[in-house]
């Protein structure tokens, strides 16, 4: 994806419909959406052919719709792969974007002023997320922290909609103050008990400046969560991924490493990969194995001394805390996200200014 652009990033997002394995969405940096739907062997190059703002009016998709900023976050339907949500962050109109015709058109969901933050942007959204229980249920986390409307503190919010983006409900920062700025957030999927969520009150936030935060209650009250033995860590600026492995063990990508949980997201350990050179934000399995690798690996010195990038590390999803290459290939950058299609067992990963990878593994096992 050649551009002039110096603050073009390549592709930055990715999304594998978990209906459809073979449908994947990819988010840019002003250079719109891409779609393939033969699992990545081929791509049907841009498909945002149209945008419709919060008033219904045709705009330019370049200069003011959904290709006017970073794609850089991707949700898709969990049983309809043409429904797709994404957002335009730093572009012209930001908020949410919605398309149910597979990306062809999209129409602006969550208008920009819904909330004034920082800088003066409005409608600045960081993340997406889908309740793997209810396709109507939507969480959508803001980058840059709100302001007016007795929001002084400082921090990000959270919108919620149950009705398939049709409208939208703040979670303020009053809610969780401290919580930082640059949210990431997710369903959890299950409770405490170990049992399907069917109400989707039990979320994870995740925050560049204030640490993880959890909640059982659909955001009425949160919980700031901690590491064993002690202390606090946060996502890094590039993003956070989530990974419930198939022994209801939780892998999440913080800044430099990612933690383990054996219990539902309340406590955090160490999974003990190798310290990276940024965050972790892509982490996957396919049942068997776990595969990981932190941001912007070009950049280290401390992960990889070769000067030439680093590998992929994998784990036994039975242990999850011994690591290794999982050969010796080995890449420039590292994931923003990654997705597995449980059918044909493959891996995506999309790598920012590396592009996007696929893994077979038929076979289990490098």
């Amino acid at each position: 994806m050649p551009s002039s652009n110096p603050y073009n990033f390549g592709p930055h997002e990715m999304a594998v419909a978990p209906s459809n394995g073979q449908v994947i969405y990819i988010g840019t940096t002003n250079q719109g959406i891409y779609k393939s739907i033969d699992g990545g062997t081929s791509w049907l190059g841009r498909v945002d052919r149209n945008s419709y703002d919060c008033s219904g009016r045709l705009v330019d998709t370049n200069a003011f719709g959904v290709a006017s900023g970073r794609n850089w976050a991707l949700a898709v339907d969990p049983g309809n792969p043409d429904i797709v949500y994404t957002t335009a962050g730093f572009g012209h109109i930001q908020g949410v974007w919605k398309s149910t015709d597979g990306g062809v058109s999209w129409r602006q969901k969550l208008c920009p002023g819904s909330v004034r933050q920082s800088g003066g942007i409005q409608g600045d959204i960081g993340a997406i997320h889908i309740d793997p229980n209810n396709p109507l249920h939507l969480l959508v986390a803001t980058h840059s922290a709100w302001q007016g409307g007795g929001y002084t503190g400082g921090d990000s919010g959270l919108y919620e909609s149950t009705d398939g983006g049709e409208s939208f409900s703040p979670h303020a920062p009053t809610a969780f103050p401290g919580v930082g700025t640059h949210l990431w957030v997710s369903f959890l999927g299950r409770r405490d008990d170990g049992n399907v969520d069917t109400e989707g009150r039990y979320w994870i936030l995740n925050s560049q400046t204030g640490g993880a935060w959890r909640t059982t209650d659909a955001g009425a009250s949160w919980q700031a969560v901690n590491w064993v033995p002690a202390g606090r860590r946060t996502k890094s600026h590039a993003g956070s991924g989530l990974y419930r492995s198939r022994a209801n063990v939780l892998y999440l990508g913080f800044d430099y490493l990612v933690g383990r949980s054996e219990d539902n997201g309340r406590t955090w350990r160490d999974a003990n990969l190798p310290q990276g050179p940024d965050g972790y934000a892509g982490i996957v399995g396919d049942g068997t194995y776990i595969y990981a690798m932190p941001s912007n690996t070009g950049l280290s010195t401390t992960f990889s001394n070769t000067g030439i990038g680093a590998p992929f590390m994998y784990s036994l999803e039975s242990d999850g805390t011994q690591w290794a290459p999982y050969n010796d290939q080995r890449f420039s950058n590292g994931p923003l996200r990654m997705a597995f299609d449980p059918v044909r067992r493959q891996v995506f990963a999309v790598m920012w200014c590396a592009g996007v990878w696929r893994l077979s593994v038929g076979v289990p096992g490098p």
